[in-house]
């Protein structure tokens, strides 16, 4: 057994407890209303005192994903559908690599535009690119 699903297993009811705790929004995402990082990501600390380390934090959205599906996310991401970080229904996570997370945010039109259409009007672009060409502007 994983560490992860061993510590769940052996603090099944404060773990259940804190499941508990969220909020479902319109969307269908149970939004987590404990502790939560800056960037949104729930957490949650346990600790066993028979176990070493005897405290470990986890993302809660990995968390879930273990209790729900009984298996360790290991190395694998633990991607949202929701795009939502501090969502932790159990149907709107999956596993996946870096790529797959990457493409799912650039099929969403999440990703940042890289070919400068963004950043001006295509006179502008195309001017300052023939300016690096030509030497005037340092790059």
């Amino acid at each position: 057994m994983s560490e992860l699903l061993n510590r769940i297993d052996l603090r099944f009811e404060f773990v259940s407890e804190k499941l508990a705790r969220h909020v479902i929004t319109e969307s269908g995402c149970w939004e987590y209303q404990g502790s939560k990082r800056a960037d949104g990501y729930g957490y949650l600390t346990l600790s066993i005192k028979e176990l070493s380390p005897r405290k470990r934090k986890y993302r809660m959205h990995r968390l879930v994903y273990a209790y729900y599906n009984g298996i360790d996310p290991a190395e694998m991401l633990v991607c949202h559908k929701c795009d939502n970080p501090s969502c932790i229904n159990p149907y709107h996570l999956f596993l996946g690599t870096s790529l797959d997370n990457t493409q799912d945010m650039h099929s969403k039109g999440r990703g940042a535009d890289f070919s400068g259409r963004s950043n001006g009007t295509p006179e502008i672009v195309l001017s300052v690119v023939g300016g690096i060409q030509e030497g005037r502007v340092s790059s």
